[in-house]
């Protein structure tokens, strides 16, 4: 009885010590696993937030620019039974497509569809009246709708940027996508005139 009683309290603190010791060891593994998931998901981040920042500064670009300017005045004056409506609108959509090209790069326009060689920055386009109306759209089945969400419409009328937006029916229900938009304003009187919306569709 005395040999086992020693052996116990011999044995004893060399169970607390590996327990102590194997505690110390899990939490290190579990603060090192969580830094390096920080790590990435700050890395996964920062690559979201510039690839946003060059949407936001490519699409800006192009609606700040003089040729540009004129077109979208003409397109958002447009009436669709115009003689020259056509050619405004084929100039608008020819404008979008060369969004999606980097300098020096071909672009064949098709119907309703932008094809390039390399990955698009925007999955569709849209010009967007003040009341809500697609004026032009890649997408011709868009023309004409009425965005009603007062939220999204609010938005992306009055913003200069990026936003996050899920189900805007009826372009895209059950989707998450993002919205790039920049309000156009005439270079004259400095009255809003409408908005350019880039849309980018994310994959989930």
């Amino acid at each position: 009885t005395l040999v086992w009683t020693l052996l116990f309290f011999a044995i004893l603190p060399l169970v607390f010590m590996s327990g102590a010791a194997y505690i110390r060891a899990r939490d290190m593994m579990r603060e090192l696993s969580l830094n390096q998931t920080q790590v990435v998901m700050t890395a996964q981040l920062n690559q979201s937030m510039q690839k946003v920042e060059e949407k936001e500064k490519r699409l800006t670009a192009q609606v700040q620019g003089q040729r540009f300017s004129q077109e979208l005045e003409s397109a958002f004056h447009a009436n669709r039974q115009s003689s020259t409506y056509a050619e405004i609108h084929s100039a608008i959509l020819r404008r979008f497509a060369t969004l999606n090209v980097e300098p020096g790069q071909n672009f064949v326009l098709l119907h309703d569809d932008i094809n390039v060689k390399d990955t698009p920055k925007f999955s569709q386009f849209f010009l967007l009246n003040p009341d809500g109306t697609i004026q032009i759209a890649t997408n011709s089945n868009w023309e004409g709708v009425l965005i009603t969400d007062p939220a999204v419409l609010d938005s992306v009328k009055n913003m200069h940027a990026s936003i996050l937006t899920y189900n805007l029916v009826p372009l895209y229900p059950d989707q998450l996508i993002l919205l790039t938009a920049i309000q156009y304003r005439t270079p004259s009187g400095g009255s809003p005139l409408g908005t350019v919306v880039g849309v980018t569709e994310v994959q989930e």
